[in-house]
């Protein structure tokens, strides 16, 4: 049951343990029928821990996710840290597509997207 590895991955980041999490995410999206759930769970592990090569992968976890306008969102995250504001901008094109209501208003939505203007 993926659901079950994605759980104790969840709680293993909460309690910091990194390693155990990024284990259990793996395997929960191998066993998934539907991964969005899990990869985005280790998009978000990879992006906390500043690992953005390894984050930048979701990158493609995101574009087999339609209508994930959070998916979008990380990946755009993934991309600026990067250094690459082109590719965050696409991604911010493609989250807002999905015209979710936390995208106008989270304040971690605000603060990327002023540092994404600021951008080159």
């Amino acid at each position: 049951m993926p659901e079950l590895y994605e759980l104790r991955a969840i709680h293993a980041m909460e309690q910091g343990r990194t390693p155990q999490a990024e284990r259990d995410l793996t395997l929960a999206i191998k066993l998934a029928d539907n991964p969005a759930g899990p990869s985005k769970q280790r998009g978000v592990l990879y992006a906390t821990a500043g690992r953005w090569a390894d984050a930048r992968g979701f990158r493609d976890d995101a574009s087999n996710m339609p209508g994930e306008s959070e998916a979008w969102f990380f990946r755009a995250q993934s991309q600026l840290a990067l250094g690459d504001a082109t590719a965050a901008r696409a991604d911010m094109q493609q989250a807002a597509g999905g015209c979710p209501v936390w995208l106008g208003h989270a304040p971690d939505v605000a603060r990327f997207l002023a540092r994404l203007a600021q951008a080159r």
